[in-house]
C-alpha cells in the first residue's frame, strides 16, 4: 500500500471527514464536492484500512480553487459502504511527496 502526503494515511484508508464535514454516508460524488470546495487547508481524517479503529489525519494547503487536491476516491462495496482513498493523480497537490511508492 502507499502512504500519502508523507502520513501513516495510505491507498484502501475509510474518509470519516474533510474539514470537519461528516463524509460516512456520502455518495463519492458528494465526497469529491467537498474536495473541490474548499481554498487553503484541506484536513482529511480517515479510518486505517486494516481494521485498527485509530483514526489518522493529514492536511495539505490548497492554494487557489482551480488547484487539483489529486485524490483518487472509490465507493466501498458491501454494508459498510463509505469512500475510500484509492490512489492519487500526477500533478495534484498531493502528488508530489505525498505517496510514496
Amino acid at each position: 500500500f502507499s502512504h500519502l502526503w508523507g502520513s501513516p494515511i495510505m491507498v484502501g484508508d475509510r474518509i470519516l471527514s474533510i474539514n470537519n464535514i461528516n463524509c460516512i454516508g456520502r455518495p463519492v460524488e458528494s465526497v469529491c464536492e467537498i474536495l473541490e470546495e474548499i481554498i487553503g487547508t484541506v484536513t482529511v481524517v480517515v479510518q486505517v484500512e486494516d481494521g485498527n479503529p485509530s483514526l489518522i489525519a493529514a492536511m495539505l494547503t490548497r492554494p487557489f480553487p482551480s488547484s487539483n487536491v489529486g485524490i483518487r476516491l472509490r465507493p466501498g462495496g458491501g454494508d459498510g459502504g463509505g469512500v475510500y482513498i484509492s490512489g492519487v493523480d500526477p500533478g495534484g497537490l498531493a502528488s508530489p511527496s505525498l505517496l510514496n511508492v
